[in-house]
């Protein structure tokens, strides 16, 4: 049985390989790889993936400005006439660094939130609670954006 599934195997890849050497009537093979397509695939993609990263630009413009309840906003377009212009710099992957505080001036922020645990439900008891810990985490990010702006 061995024997037989291996003759079937050869006659199969026989089959397969016989048209590339085989000739026609002019002697040129009568399958080729560029017939095929595979040849001017593999040429193809050789030519489009290293030229096809668009370049991105260096520089952006970012309108900013503050509505009657003070909350800022930013968009890539001018929506009031008050809207601020600022020129960014973009550096592809690179975040700036945010200096992290001590320990001794976080003295007031609650642990748990060092690793918030994200409740699945919750009990009318817990809202208090939550609602501290919402209150505890506005007041980190209000933080930590004063200190970006400062840089």
């Amino acid at each position: 049985m061995k024997l037989f599934i291996k003759l079937l195997l050869f006659i199969v890849v026989l089959a397969l390989a016989a048209p590339f050497f085989m000739k026609k009537p002019d002697g040129s093979p009568m399958l080729t790889l560029q017939s095929l397509g595979l040849g001017t695939v593999a040429h193809n993609v050789s030519e489009v993936l290293p030229d096809s990263r668009p370049e991105l630009p260096k520089t952006a413009e970012v309108y900013r400005w503050q509505d009657e309840k003070g909350i800022w906003h930013y968009s890539d377009k001018a929506q009031t006439p008050a809207a601020q212009k600022h020129q960014l710099q973009i550096s592809q992957n690179r975040l700036p660094h945010v200096a992290v505080a001590d320990k001794e001036e976080d003295e007031g922020a609650d642990e748990s939130l060092a690793h918030p645990q994200i409740p699945e439900h919750a009990s009318l008891g817990d809202v208090p609670q939550l609602l501290k810990q919402v209150e505890q985490i506005k007041k980190t990010a209000e933080q930590r954006n004063k200190t970006l702006e400062a840089q």
